[in-house]
């Protein structure tokens, strides 16, 4: 009995813990992109974007709608951000790859798979990382 109760709660935890991160994972956030960056192998220019995190699947999307990016993520471990998250961007010279994103209260980030394009310059170049803050979306 009393391990049936231990499971019960353990169920009910786990529940309310995925309902949580769920909830998380549907909010929109602000990216304010000082320059412009490729997302797989869609170049984007420098500007404000909304993210989203679900299911493994990052959305970048313009916030003017005309633009959006969905690519599939896989997870990353080993930073909790402050404020609302960041997003980790891979630099080459004046080229810009989305690397990674941070949302805020996470163990774990998602991470992008490097593009053909990124791999090549890494042959060529060191790598630099920029660290772009998000922003809390405002009405949602």
């Amino acid at each position: 009995m009393k391990s049936i109760l231990k499971f019960a709660v353990w169920v009910l935890a786990m529940a309310a813990a995925a309902q949580g991160a769920a909830a998380q994972a549907k909010r929109w956030l602000v990216l304010k992109a000082p320059f412009a960056f490729t997302v797989e192998r869609q170049q984007l220019p420098a500007g404000e974007y909304r993210v989203q995190l679900q299911d493994g699947w990052l959305r970048v999307q313009s916030t003017d709608g005309k633009t959006s990016v969905n690519v599939l993520t896989m997870p990353v471990s080993g930073k909790t951000p402050e404020g609302h998250g960041e997003v980790v961007f891979h630099q080459y010279g004046d080229k810009y790859f989305l690397a990674q994103v941070w949302t805020p209260s996470h163990e774990t980030g998602r991470e992008t798979i490097e593009s053909r394009d990124e791999m090549q310059l890494a042959k060529r170049e060191k790598v630099q990382a920029r660290v772009v803050p998000l922003g809390n979306e405002a009405g949602r």
